[in-house]
């Protein structure tokens, strides 16, 4: 397997944003580390023509600014916890209301939001 790191661009705090490609066998997936994001899935059709079957933006900015998590990680809940409360053990929990009146998919500051730091290491294997 091929793996290759560029920088995809920054945030506003000036972070870099790290795209990592990952080939094997004509195929390939390219992944963000803003969100987790996957921007790109190239594959053979039928025919052996290439191409991309992932749904995604051309550029950083506007997967940044995207609030419908197109290719992105999700959680600390993954759908809508609805008016965004739950209860444990009688204890009721008030969530941020990012999708008014729910919370969706873990709200600010969840996964999707988060800049993870990607590593390419080399265990032998190909």
């Amino acid at each position: 397997m091929e793996i290759s790191k560029r920088i995809s661009g920054y945030l506003e705090t000036s972070e870099p944003v790290h795209q990592y490609t990952l080939c094997r066998d004509g195929l390939a997936v390219e992944i963000l580390e803003y969100g987790g994001i996957i921007t790109r899935i190239s594959v053979p059709d039928r025919e052996g023509t290439v191409g991309n079957i992932v749904l995604g933006y051309e550029m950083l900015p506007a997967y940044i600014a995207d609030r419908h998590y197109i290719g992105r990680l999700i959680g600390r809940v993954a759908n809508r916890v609805s008016g965004g409360q739950f209860s444990i053990q009688g204890k009721t929990y008030q969530l941020p209301l990012n999708l008014p009146p729910h919370h969706l998919h873990g709200g600010p500051g969840g996964v999707s939001d988060s800049l993870w730091q990607g590593a390419i290491a080399d265990d032998g294997r190909s």
